[in-house]
């Protein structure tokens, strides 16, 4: 049984397939539908006045969508289909919930009303690596700031303003981290400070239509997305609330995947599953 998984959000600019026929499709359907246009010479002029990770975001949605072109073109069917956060509208898509087209809308919209709402603060993620949870969240309990992602027993990502991460990140360390790295963002995705924004979110949300999941579709809650109404709900609540990757990891397996494919940018997800695996072995 293999499964399809979708990352999220890509920390930098890849390479442009520009003379693939499916990206050419997929470049002129962002244009159309986002104003992002893939081909600008300089990234931070491809998105109009659209801050550098709203184009992060749909940069990583329309990689995912041309790989999943590809795959499709060779004969290759998932039999199930997992997401990692941003991953979520690429992995809607496949599974003919939503459209190409709107799947890139909706990853524009989400970030453009994330980098409007939050403009005022600085805000980051923490990547604290090789630190088990209950060490982590004792050391970095006196910031105000929270766990966004749950990747493995060793890997997290942590959300909230800069200086708060800073200072977490630092304790990390100090408590036997071996490795802590920040990342600006626009948001404090995947957290509860994500709030300021569901009202907006949900408005996005309510102006499509979604279809029932013609492929099994697993959130990174480990749950079957099965019904229009609460894919809706999904959309909004994951913004403000952890991705739990290794629990859907163990989901995944109980179900019967025996073989992941990523779909997107770079092997993040692959890399996650190898250390998942390798914690099994050793225990």
């Amino acid at each position: 049984m293999n499964c399809w998984m979708f990352p999220g959000q890509p920390l930098k600019f890849t390479p442009l397939p520009s003379g693939d026929a499916n990206f050419q499709e997929l470049a002129s359907i962002c244009r159309m539908r986002t104003g992002f246009d893939p081909f600008e010479s300089e990234p931070e002029s491809r998105g109009k006045g659209m801050s550098l990770h709203t184009g992060l975001q749909i940069h990583g949605t329309i990689m995912s969508l041309r790989k999943t072109r590809e795959l499709l073109q060779s004969g290759a069917v998932p039999d199930i289909v997992a997401q990692h956060s941003m991953g979520i509208y690429p992995a809607l898509a496949i599974c003919g919930v939503i459209s190409e087209g709107d799947a890139l809308e909706m990853v524009a919209l989400v970030g453009e009303c994330m980098a409007r709402i939050f403009k005022d603060e600085k805000y980051a993620l923490g990547c604290a690596i090789g630190i088990e949870e209950p060490k982590l969240r004792s050391v970095i309990s006196p910031h105000e700031v929270y766990f966004g992602n749950y990747n493995t027993s060793r890997h997290f990502l942590i959300t909230g303003k800069k200086g708060d991460i800073e200072a977490a990140m630092e304790a990390a360390m100090g408590a036997g981290a071996f490795s802590v790295s920040i990342h600006n963002c626009d948001a404090p995705l995947h957290s509860p400070l994500m709030a300021e924004a569901s009202g907006a979110l949900k408005q996005i949300f309510s102006d499509y239509s979604y279809a029932a999941p013609h492929i099994p579709l697993m959130s990174h809650r480990g749950e079957l997305l099965e019904h229009p109404e609460q894919i809706r709900a999904f959309l909004h609540d994951e913004l403000l609330e952890p991705v739990f990757w290794e629990k859907s990891w163990h989901v995944l397996k109980k179900t019967g995947v025996d073989h992941f494919i990523e779909v997107g940018v770079g092997e993040t997800l692959k890399k996650f599953n190898r250390w998942i695996e390798s914690e099994q072995i050793a225990r």
